[in-house]
């Protein structure tokens, strides 16, 4: 079984994809609800497959603002401003 459509209501899918089992043995899975027609929660289920098959998929995780925030800071600002104005900006923050 690789993935699930499981109707939840009018227009309302839950995709379901097995991602194998972790060190405990126990399954693990992503599930992702689509708001709209088994077609599109179909495209979902595809896409996500594929990635996964590919190695391309990277699981969504919680992320902390302040975590969000640092690495913004540290990736996308410290490469497009002046030092001066990176520094400003982590203050601020």
């Amino acid at each position: 079984m690789a993935g699930q459509l499981i109707k939840r209501g009018d227009n309302i899918w839950l995709v379901r994809v097995f991602l194998g089992r972790d060190a405990e043995g126990q399954r693990r899975y992503h599930n992702h609800t689509v708001h709209g027609t088994k077609k599109d929660a179909q495209r979902y289920l595809t896409g996500v497959l594929q990635q996964r098959d590919t190695g391309t998929w990277v699981a969504p995780q919680a992320l902390s603002l302040n975590a969000f925030l640092d690495d913004w800071l540290d990736k996308v600002i410290a490469h497009r401003v002046r030092p001066r104005t990176g520094h400003d900006y982590a203050n601020v923050l």
